[in-house]
């Protein structure tokens, strides 16, 4: 049970006003004579502990009011003190009589007396100061501050800090994850130190002193490497932290990384480059290909007229000479008309190849008679292997939907064909057919020949092909431009049959709707 004292002159606040000057502070003083173990409190330390004023504890009493946390603190402090004479000065909790759990500043010091052993504590003396709104705003700020720190950390933007020596003093969490690192690889580490030497070197002796100058800086470009030793290109946008003096503290910095968007931008120049480069070979060949096309044209001209006429020449005068002239003189006519043919055949292929042919995808049909098709193609053979030909009709059908000029030629080819690697003495046989399902017309060349060799059959329409020795010509271009022109018509030139007996070649151009 507390007891209650009158106040003595021998009190710590029996001047009314330091007493005064202890409420308003709210600083109560305190005695512990050690001799007599006697404890005095001023009656601010009474108020404080919710007791009245005068109140004198015992030592049990006046320990057992601080929170049991903090009692061996304070029973340390004390001990230290009576044996050497150490001050202290502590911030403690404290249950007062009535509850209240307060905070007090503790402070205390010992009167010693010399002795012979060197001096003896005799009294301790000290103050209590009731700290708990400065504790409680201390509290506040320090929560604040980790929430501040928690916002600054998590939030979802590439920030660091650095003091003004350019160490990181902070980072966020999305800046770890970024460049791959943790906390503790990256805090009071400098920043030039996960950058390349040049961007080191440019952010010490240019950025950073800019950067206290000035306040901010606005997309400074950087370049900082990850922990997997990859380079991010970035722009940093900061701002300065300034004392009262406006003396720099820290910087706040912002960072965006640009490294993939600076890819792309690399990437869409060099693509433009390389379609300027394009372009330009493109017209480069468009003026190449009129340039052939013109000397194809004058190849045409200067060439086919020629022969053709030279071909006309020499039929009308196997016809004059017919059964007056000695077989010699007719046979070397015939040869001579042979060559011109197979000479005009060959400048027909090639400017076919090299003109209508190359790189078109498909062809212009028109309603075309299948017999005039037959009639004209005969005619462009000489006399003597229009004679072997035979016309097979089985199909009723007379006009077909195809580009008679391509279709001639590419009859005239396999007639062609067909004439050369069969004797002289078998006929070749032309048939025309139709199919119903998909609908096309159908023409059919049959020689008596010795077949194709087993190892030509599957490339037999390529270019530069031959079915035999020396087959096909001297390019190799006739089965190629028969291949070609089915195609144009969205048809199909095919091997049907090839034996001992013969070849059979296929023609399928096809009749649909369209």
């Amino acid at each position: 049970m507390p007891v209650t004292t009158q106040p003595s002159p021998e009190r710590p606040d029996a001047s009314p006003l330091l007493a005064r000057v202890g409420r308003m502070a709210r600083v109560g003083g305190w005695t512990w004579e050690l001799a007599t173990g006697e404890i005095i409190w001023s009656d601010e330390t009474c108020r404080l502990h919710d007791l009245p004023p005068g109140h004198r504890p015992s030592q049990r009493e006046a320990l057992g009011y601080f929170a049991p946390e903090a009692r061996l603190a304070i029973q340390t402090a004390l001990d230290q003190a009576i044996a050497s004479g150490d001050a202290w000065d502590l911030e403690l909790p404290l249950i007062t009589a009535t509850g209240r759990r307060i905070w007090v500043r503790c402070q205390g010091e010992a009167d010693r007396e010399p002795t012979a052993a060197g001096g003896q504590t005799v009294r301790l003396v000290g103050s209590f100061q009731d700290v708990t709104p400065q504790r409680r705003l201390w509290a506040e700020l320090e929560g604040h501050r980790q929430r501040l720190r928690a916002l600054y950390e998590s939030t979802p933007a590439l920030l660091h800090s650095i003091d003004t020596h350019g160490h990181l003093l902070a980072v966020s969490d999305l800046w770890l994850r970024h460049f791959g690192y943790m906390r503790d690889e990256v805090i009071g580490r400098p920043l030039a130190a996960f950058m390349p030497a040049d961007s080191a070197a440019a952010l010490i002796v240019r950025q950073l002193p800019l950067l206290w100058q000035d306040g901010g800086c606005v997309e400074q470009a950087l370049q900082l490497r990850c922990a997997d030793g990859r380079l991010r290109d970035v722009l940093m946008s900061a701002t300065t932290e300034y004392d009262a003096q406006h003396q720099p503290l820290r910087a706040l910095a912002s960072l965006v990384d640009v490294t993939d968007d600076l890819r792309r931008q690399g990437e869409l120049t060099r693509e433009r480059s390389l379609r300027a480069e394009i372009e330009h070979h493109a017209e480069e060949l468009r003026r190449l290909l009129n340039e052939r096309s013109e000397m194809l044209d004058v190849l045409a001209h200067e060439v086919r007229l020629p022969l053709n006429s030279a071909s006309a020449a020499l039929q009308s005068a196997s016809t004059a000479l017919e059964g007056q002239a000695a077989p010699v003189l007719r046979e070397r006519l015939a040869r001579a008309e042979a060559v011109i043919s197979q000479v005009l055949g060959g400048v027909d292929n090639t400017l076919a190849a090299a003109t209508s042919l190359a790189g078109a995808a498909s062809v212009a049909t028109q309603d075309t008679d299948i017999d005039t098709l037959i009639a004209v193609c005969l005619a462009d053979l000489p006399r003597e292997a229009r004679e072997r030909i035979r016309i097979e009709r089985q199909s009723s059908t007379r006009t077909a939907w195809m580009d008679m000029s391509l279709m001639r030629l590419a009859l005239r080819n396999l007639l062609g064909n067909a004439l050369k690697y069969s004797a002289t003495s078998t006929p070749v046989w032309l048939r025309v057919l139709d199919v119903e399902e998909p609908p096309a017309i159908v023409f059919e060349v049959e020689d008596q020949g010795p077949g194709i060799a087993e190892g030509v059959r599957a490339r037999l329409f390529q270019r530069g092909a031959r079915a035999g020795q020396a087959r096909e010509g001297t390019h190799g271009l006739g089965l190629y431009i028969v291949r070609r022109v089915l195609e144009l018509h969205q048809g199909r030139a095919e091997l049907a049959r090839s034996d001992a007996s013969g070849s059979v070649l296929r023609l399928v151009v096809p009749q649909g709707a369209d």
